[in-house]
């Protein structure tokens, strides 16, 4: 006589994920838009603060280099910059302790990886790693350049104020390293 065959319980087989598997990556759609319209208002926030350093400056640095004397409440009052206290410091960092007027190129692959959290995909014909390259490229050149102008003319008045503390630095490195041929 045959003998009878029970069906094994067989455990349903689990996907075992890696530690660097895309499903990780992955994000909730929400947070995704949250995140990107997060970064545009980023962009725009530093877009006008950038420029409103650009008018208003020279008339902050001395306000925000005292704002431990001061206070927060006396320096907001004494600040023109359009944004108030937040936005003037955020532009004597970025535009004049850091990259001065190149500064502005970091707002385009902002805005670029912005739109692409909100809608998922890039803009049309524009490639955000291409973007971002550019820009940090050209941020690079410039700073450099710029530099190398105001340590070459240190009379001139406009360079000091676009060119930011890593230009100067990197105009006195290169003058130092190669001296004249620095603007070939």
């Amino acid at each position: 006589m045959a003998r009878n065959t029970y069906r094994s319980r067989t455990r349903t087989s689990r996907k075992v994920r890696s530690f660097f598997s895309a499903d990780l990556l992955t994000i909730d759609p929400r947070l995704r838009v949250s995140v990107g319209i997060l970064l545009q208002g980023l962009s725009a926030f530093l877009c006008i603060a950038f420029i409103s350093h650009l008018f208003h400056g020279r008339a902050d640095q001395s306000v925000i280099e005292s704002t431990h004397e001061l206070g927060i409440k006396l320096s907001g009052a004494e600040i023109h910059n359009w944004l108030g206290l937040l936005g003037a410091m955020s532009a004597y960092y970025c535009m004049f302790r850091w990259l001065g007027i190149t500064a502005f190129l970091l707002l385009p692959p902002m805005s670029l990886l912005a739109y692409r959290y909100m809608y998922g995909q890039a803009w049309q014909g524009v490639s955000l790693y291409r973007a971002t390259l550019c820009a940090l490229f050209s941020i690079l050149w410039l700073n450099a350049a710029l530099g190398y102008a105001d340590f070459t003319f240190p009379q001139t008045n406009l360079l000091e104020s676009l060119v930011g503390g890593v230009g100067y630095e990197l105009g006195v490195l290169l003058h130092s390293l190669l001296g004249f041929g620095t603007p070939l």
